[in-house]
């Protein structure tokens, strides 16, 4: 008995013992959680992974507070994964949903113990601004060179909404939207005009996107004027040929009838031209038509005088008809045909018809034209008299009522003289052949007659096909009297009033 009693006590004191360590386990066990000191940042790219690790004291969750940042470990992946204490290795994927051009931030929650703190930032950055530039064919390129036309058609593709904010001073360009491709222009770059002749270079063309936060330099450069091209434009008259210009017989007077106006073009004492060519290198070539026949040699009555882009055209002084033609050539092209220029400029007896095009400065006859008043001679000795426009306002006044001609021109000359007058008309403005081409009055109306003439006017043309007529003054020496001279078209053109002396 005193035995059984022995065993029981020495159990129950085991399960107590037994018992009493069991309890102190569970009071080993952690009343808090342990988080990061530090919260960590994390940086990515879309499209990428980065490793996060940590340690935890207890079991614990670890969540991301946005969808393009998602959690993997070994056991689980997502936006909210878990796992037991110790230290974690967590693999943060980063995806490209949503992506803009700004940078965004998702926060990862580390929760244990009833209790949750942020303890990393993962920062992904905003997409890259991409532009790319091609040429005509679509062939990517990095510069653009503009040809020696001048022009250059290229393009652009983009991921953003751009536009140019840097052209350089010598170009312009033009950007279209390509409705068939999102973020693609059509451009073309045009060298202005006052930049075609010399080359360019070290230039940018810049593109930036509407904040002005990105921006895309492009070099742009220009290989010069070809140096085989010219261009030649009138100083003096803004439209119209440079063929069938008059020059008058003392070299002075320049004048046509413009095609695109229907009015006179006028110059005096000199025609100026602005020739383009490559280091404003070019060489006139003067051409008499003498016959029929293009004349290249000893044509010295014309004279050209270059400076820079800037050309001044005199012709000498001449008493008789000729016809020249001045084209300009660069060097380059020049000096490939100086050696014989009748043989590489004239074919099938007429100036070649891309020089005709490209290189004529202008061509001319000269001679007494319409426009310029009146020429009066003494028919003996051939001196001129002074002519001049009518000044007195009851004259013109008269003569532009009762003969709607508003070109009076008056002179002296002594009594019974014999004179030559020119009207200054052309062959297909005025018939001097035709009695009807004129008329003869006293000043007050009255006609003066053959009789009083003492001779009939003769109609004549000179050596130079230069129409004139000749009279004697009235044997009434007293009075003034006028010419009307009337055109083909049976109009009047103009009057001379003459003064005998």
């Amino acid at each position: 008995m005193k035995k059984f009693k022995e065993w029981l006590f020495m159990g129950l004191t085991a399960v107590l013992v037994f018992g009493t360590s069991a309890c102190s386990s569970s009071d080993d066990e952690p009343a808090t959680p342990t988080f990061p000191d530090v919260v960590q940042t994390i940086s990515c790219v879309a499209e990428s992974e980065a490793n996060f690790t940590f340690a935890a004291n207890m079991e614990w969750k670890l969540s991301s507070n946005k969808a393009w940042c998602t959690l993997a470990s070994a056991d689980m992946e997502g936006q909210n994964i878990s796992g037991k204490p110790g230290s974690q290795s967590v693999k943060v994927k980063v995806s490209g949903e949503g992506q803009s051009f700004d940078s965004v931030k998702a926060s990862l929650t580390l929760s244990m113990g009833g209790q949750s703190k942020v303890v990393a930032e993962v920062l992904r950055a905003g997409k890259a601004y991409e532009l790319k530039v091609y040429d005509a064919d679509g062939k990517e390129i990095n510069d653009l060179v503009i040809p020696s036309e001048g022009t250059l058609e290229f393009s652009i593709e983009a991921n953003f909404e751009c536009g140019l904010v840097s052209i350089p001073n010598w170009l312009e360009v033009n950007l279209t939207s390509d409705n068939n491709i999102t973020g693609k222009k059509n451009g073309v770059a045009t060298v202005k005009e006052a930049y075609v002749k010399n080359p360019q270079a070290e230039a940018t063309l810049t593109f930036s996107n509407e904040m002005g936060t990105a921006s895309f330099p492009v070099s742009v450069a220009y290989a010069g004027m070809d140096p085989k091209a010219i261009i030649v434009r009138s100083l003096d008259i803004e439209s119209g040929s440079m063929w069938g210009w008059n020059v008058s017989l003392d070299g002075k007077t320049f004048s046509r009838v413009n095609d695109l106006t229907s009015e006179t073009d006028v110059v005096e004492e000199k025609m100026s031209f602005n020739v383009i060519a490559l280091n404003d290198a070019y060489k006139p070539v003067f051409i008499e038509e003498r016959d029929g026949e293009y004349v290249f040699d000893k044509v010295e009555w014309m004279h050209l005088e270059a400076d820079g882009e800037t050309s001044t055209l005199t012709v000498d002084a001449s008493d008789k008809k000729r016809n020249g033609i001045v084209l300009v050539f660069p060097i380059a092209v020049y000096d490939i045909i100086k050696d014989d220029l009748r043989g590489n400029i004239i074919e099938e007896g007429e100036i070649k018809y891309e020089y005709e095009q490209r290189n004529l400065l202008v061509a001319l006859t000269q001679k007494n034209e319409a426009g310029t008043g009146f020429i009066v001679k003494n028919g003996l000795s051939q001196s001129e008299y002074a002519c001049e426009p009518e000044t007195n306002e009851e004259y013109l006044a008269y003569f532009a009522s009762e003969y709607s001609v508003e070109e009076v021109y008056t002179t002296t000359i002594p009594v019974l003289s014999p004179i030559m007058i020119y009207p200054n008309l052309s062959i297909e403005e005025w018939d001097v052949s035709s009695l009807d081409s004129f008329l003869i009055r006293w000043l007050g109306g009255e006609q003066v007659t053959d009789e009083e003439m003492g001779q009939r006017p003769e109609g004549a043309m000179d050596g130079n096909d230069v129409q004139y007529m000749m009279i004697r003054t009235p044997k009434d020496s007293t009075r003034s009297f006028f010419i009307v001279f009337k055109g083909r078209d049976t109009l009047n053109k103009k009057i001379l009033l003459i003064n005998p002396q």
